[in-house]
């Protein structure tokens, strides 16, 4: 699978943790899943027409973890294009599915130290390189999004969220989703890993 890093645009907008509803839609809107994990296959409506599907029932599992007590992270957004046809070149498949999941660290401050949105990117990098190497026909890109943490004082909530991008490829819908499942299940270990890493770093103090 193939992993990158792409570079943070300086004239991106911040966006806003929490948010209250999407510009483009109205009837999308955050929702605390830390608090109410039980709501994500209802309001992840990109994700609905395909729920029959194995790899969209992972994508919810890997959110829950996210939000959960496992987890030093949380979600902000995701999104999911469905299949379309395929326009890019460089893939030889007739079929493409695309999303993105947003994450950031709980303990907010955190995403506010330029250091340890760093450290997690790299994290990132590091752990999906290294895992489902043999992949051919999914991608996931990796790149920071300005962010202002409303619940820290104004002057001191500048800070960022890791945008995880992922594409899957086939020449029909099963093969695609399948491609999917096996995009997602190789970033929900990568979170996994990274977590691990921060207990142990944690209890070794």
């Amino acid at each position: 699978m193939k992993v990158y890093i792409a570079n943070e645009k300086d004239t991106d907008l911040a966006r806003c943790h929490p948010w209250e509803v999407a510009a483009s839609d109205p009837s999308h809107r955050y929702y605390d899943l830390c608090k109410k994990p039980w709501l994500i296959p209802e309001i992840l409506k990109d994700f609905k027409k395909y729920a029959s599907f194995p790899a969209i029932a992972r994508f919810y599992e890997m959110v829950e973890w996210v939000n959960g007590p496992e987890s030093h992270f949380e979600s902000n957004d995701c999104a999911f294009s469905g299949i379309t046809e395929n326009k890019n070149t460089d893939w030889s498949k007739k079929l493409q599915c695309s999303g993105r999941l947003m994450i950031f660290y709980r303990e907010i401050e955190l995403n506010t130290v330029r250091e340890t949105v760093d450290w997690l990117k790299k994290a990132s990098k590091h752990y999906l390189s290294n895992l489902n190497q043999n992949l051919e026909f999914g991608v996931i890109g990796i790149n920071l999004m300005k962010v202002r943490y409303l619940a820290l004082p104004e002057g001191k909530n500048s800070g960022h969220e890791i945008n995880f991008s992922f594409w899957a490829w086939g020449d029909e819908e099963g093969e695609v989703m399948q491609n999917l499942e096996e995009v997602i299940s190789t970033l929900q270990q990568a979170m996994r890993e990274i977590a691990q890493e921060i207990n142990t770093s944690v209890a070794e103090g």
